[in-house]
C-alpha cells in the first residue's frame, strides 16, 4: 500500500458519475412496466401495439444484470451475454439526470421507503459555539503614585488580593504630603479662617491621594503624622503588584493593576456562515463544566467587523446579566463562579418565523443542486428541485419548490435516487453530466492542517478494510470498523472542521457512521456494508478534495449487484474487494481522484 501522507496541490478532477445498480428492483420494475404496458395495449389497440412501441427509434436497450450497459439496438450484453431488454422512454423532470420512479409495495418494503409531509413550523435556528471568558476591559484600573515618597508599610503585599474602595494599600512618607497637611491644619486651627484658602488646601490633599474622611480627621490638628495611609479608590482583584516595602517611588509610577470581576465578558467564535444569523442585542445562554447544572444568560453587545483568515471565524462579545453579582452557587473560596479564561459553550437562537421544512434526510444534495423525491401518488415518486435555506436541528428550510402538504421521501432516498439515476441514464438524459462538467465540484473549503493526522488514519483504516475483504477475511473487521468510527469522530471535532461547507461536511461524515451500523457478521454482509460506505466516501471526496491523498482511483465491479459496486484504491491494478479471491481482477478503473492542497 502506498503511503497516504502526501496531499499535493491539484484541482479536483471530475469524479466518475457513480451509477448504483438496483438490479433486483430494476428488473422487477421493468417487468412490471412491460406487463402494464402490454395490458394497456391489449385493452386499447390489441396485441400488435406492443410490438410497434418496441420498434420506435427512441427505444433504448439495457442489460438487466449490468444496468450501465445501454444500447440503441437490441443485442447481447458484452459482459454476461444476456439479451438486452427494451427500456420505455421516460418524461424529463426538472432535475437533470433524474427520472420519476414507480415502485410496488414489495419494492418499497425492500428499501424501507418512508415518506413524511412537508409542514410549516416556527423555525428556530440554534447553534452552539465555543467561547472564553474575559474580564470587562472597561473595568481595569491602574493605581499610580500620587507623589514621590518612601513606602513605610506595605499593606496589600501580594497579587490575587481582593480590594474594595477605601481599603488601605500602603503607608508612605512624603515631604510633599506632609507639607500639605501642615498647611491645611494651620488654616483650620485659627479663630479667623479663610474659606477660599482652606478649600484650596483641601483640594491639594485630594490630588495627593487622601480621601475626604482622612482630611476631615486632620482639621485643626497640631500633631501631624509623619506618614499617611493611602487607600484604594477602586474595587477589584490585584492582578499586578509593582511595589515593595521600603521602596522609593516617584509621582506617576504604576503600583497596582486592579481588575473588577463583578462583570465579565464571554468572547465567542462565530463561523462566517453563521454570521448572518447574529445581531447585537441577541440573547445567549452559556454553560461551563466549572459550574455544573447552571445556565448563564447574556446579550451580544459587539460583533467584530473582520474574519480571522486562519479560523474563518469572527469574534462576538457577550455581556452576562449580572452573573457575578448573583448569590447562587457561590461555594468556591474566592467567591466567584466565573473566572477569566474559563471555557464555555454558548447556545444562540434565531427566530426565523414560520417556514416550510422537511427532514434533513429527505434532501439529496449533489453539490450542484438540491432536490427531493415527491410522492405524487402511492408508489410513484418524482424528483423535485428545491431552493433551501438554513438548517434547523434535524430539518431543512425550503424556500421554494415545495408546498405545505406535499409528501417527500425521507428514508430510502439513496436507493430511490440510484434507481432514478439509472432510468434517466438508460433513457438518454445526460443533462446532469453536462452541467457537472461546467460546474466546480468542490464546495467544502478551508480544511485545517490539524485534520491531516485524522484524515491519514481514516484512509489507512479504509484500505485495511478493503484489503481484508480482498483476502475474503473478516476476523479483524469489527476492530477496523471501530477504529474507522473513531477516526470519523475525530474529524467531527470543532478544530478539524472546514471554514466553509461545515454543515455538508458534517452531514457526509454522519452518513459514514450510518453505513458502519449495517450488519457485517458474514463476508457478504461485510461487502454490502463496504459498498455503501465506499459510495458515501466517493460523494464526500467529490465535495471535499482537500481531504484526498494523491493517486487514488475509483474502481467498479460489473458483477456485484448487492450494493453499490464502486470502491477506492491506490493501485492501478484491480484488486476486487467484492469478489475476493474468486475474481480478484474483475472490474475496471473508472476515474482518478486528484487532491487539492489545504
Amino acid at each position: 500500500m502506498k503511503p497516504l501522507f502526501k496531499y499535493p496541490s491539484k484541482r479536483l478532477s471530475i469524479l466518475a458519475f457513480s451509477i448504483v445498480a438496483l438490479a433486483t428492483i430494476g428488473c422487477q420494475q421493468r417487468s412490471n412496466e412491460s406487463d402494464d404496458h402490454t395490458q394497456h395495449n391489449h385493452q386499447q389497440h390489441g396485441a400488435s401495439a406492443s410490438a410497434d412501441s418496441a420498434s420506435k427509434p427512441d427505444t433504448k436497450y439495457q442489460c438487466s444484470m449490468h444496468p450501465n450497459i445501454v444500447a440503441d439496438q437490441a443485442g447481447k450484453c458484452p459482459i454476461c451475454g444476456m439479451d438486452l431488454q427494451p427500456v420505455k422512454p421516460i418524461a424529463l423532470t426538472n432535475v437533470p439526470g433524474r427520472s420519476a420512479v414507480s415502485l410496488t409495495d414489495r419494492q418499497r418494503q425492500l428499501i424501507n421507503l418512508r415518506t413524511t409531509e412537508v409542514e410549516r413550523i416556527r423555525a428556530i435556528k440554534t447553534f452552539s459555539v465555543p467561547g472564553v471568558i474575559q474580564h470587562d476591559h472597561s473595568k481595569v484600573y491602574t493605581i499610580s503614585a500620587w507623589t514621590s515618597g518612601r513606602i513605610e508599610e506595605l499593606i496589600v503585599n501580594q497579587e490575587e488580593t481582593e480590594v474594595h474602595k477605601g481599603d488601605p494599600l500602603y503607608h508612605i512618607y512624603s515631604p510633599t504630603i506632609y507639607a500639605a497637611l501642615q498647611d491645611y491644619a494651620n488654616l483650620t486651627r485659627g479663630s479667623v479662617q479663610n474659606q477660599a484658602l482652606i478649600e484650596s488646601a483641601r483640594f491639594r490633599l485630594l490630588q495627593l491621594g487622601l480621601l475626604d474622611d482622612q482630611i476631615d480627621a486632620l482639621k485643626g490638628e497640631t500633631d501631624i503624622p509623619r506618614t499617611i495611609e493611602i487607600r484604594s479608590q477602586a474595587n477589584g482583584l490585584v492582578m499586578m503588584k509593582k511595589i515593595n516595602q521600603g521602596q522609593y517611588i516617584k509621582e506617576g509610577d504604576s503600583l497596582y493593576t486592579l481588575v473588577d470581576l463583578s462583570e465579565l465578558w464571554l468572547i465567542v467564535d462565530i463561523y462566517e456562515s453563521d454570521l448572518t444569523h447574529l445581531a447585537t442585542g441577541q440573547r445567549v445562554t452559556a454553560s461551563t463544566p466549572a459550574v455544573p447544572n447552571e445556565q448563564f444568560t447574556g446579550s451580544i453587545t459587539l460583533i467584530n467587523h473582520h474574519v480571522d483568515p486562519q479560523t474563518r471565524t469572527a469574534k462576538a462579545r457577550v455581556v452576562f446579566d449580572g452573573a457575578e453579582t448573583s448569590t447562587q452557587s457561590v461555594s468556591n473560596p474566592h467567591g466567584h463562579r466565573l473566572l477569566p479564561d474559563m471555557w464555555m459553550t454558548a447556545r444562540i437562537e434565531k427566530d426565523l418565523g414560520e417556514q416550510l421544512v422537511i427532514p434533513r434526510e429527505a434532501l439529496f444534495d449533489t453539490g450542484n443542486r438540491q432536490y427531493v423525491f415527491v410522492e405524487e401518488e402511492p408508489g410513484r415518486y418524482t424528483p423535485q428541485g428545491v431552493n433551501i435555506g438554513a438548517e434547523i436541528e434535524n430539518h431543512i428550510i425550503i424556500n421554494s419548490g415545495l408546498e405545505a402538504g406535499d409528501r417527500v421521501v425521507f428514508d430510502g432516498v439513496f436507493l430511490l435516487d440510484s434507481e432514478s439515476l439509472l432510468r434517466a441514464s438508460a433513457s438518454g438524459d445526460t443533462r446532469d453530466s453536462a452541467s457537472r462538467e461546467a460546474s466546480p465540484k468542490a464546495h467544502v473549503h478551508g480544511l485545517p492542517f490539524s485534520a491531516q493526522e485524522s484524515l491519514d488514519l481514516f484512509w489507512k483504516t479504509y484500505f485495511e478494510i478493503r484489503d481484508s475483504l480482498t483476502a475474503d477475511r473478516i476476523d479483524s473487521l469489527s476492530t477496523q470498523i471501530d477504529s474507522l468510527q473513531q477516526n470519523i469522530d475525530s474529524l467531527k471535532d470543532a478544530q478539524h472542521l472546514p471554514a466553509t461547507g461545515k454543515s455538508l461536511y458534517l452531514k457526509t461524515l454522519n452518513s459514514f457512521s450510518q453505513q458502519l451500523s449495517h450488519p457485517h457478521s458474514t463476508v457478504k454482509e461485510a461487502r454490502i456494508l463496504f459498498g455503501h460506505l465506499s459510495q458515501a466516501i466517493i460523494t464526500w471526496a467529490q465535495a471535499t478534495p482537500e481531504a484526498i491523498p494523491s493517486d487514488l482511483h475509483i474502481a467498479s465491479c460489473p458483477m456485484w449487484t448487492s450494493s453499490p459496486a464502486q470502491w477506492i484504491q491506490t493501485e492501478t491494478t484491480i484488486e476486487n474487494p467484492f469478489m475476493g479471491s474468486a475474481m480478484l481482477q474483475c472490474g475496471a478503473i473508472e476515474e482518478t481522484l486528484n487532491a487539492l492542497k489545504r
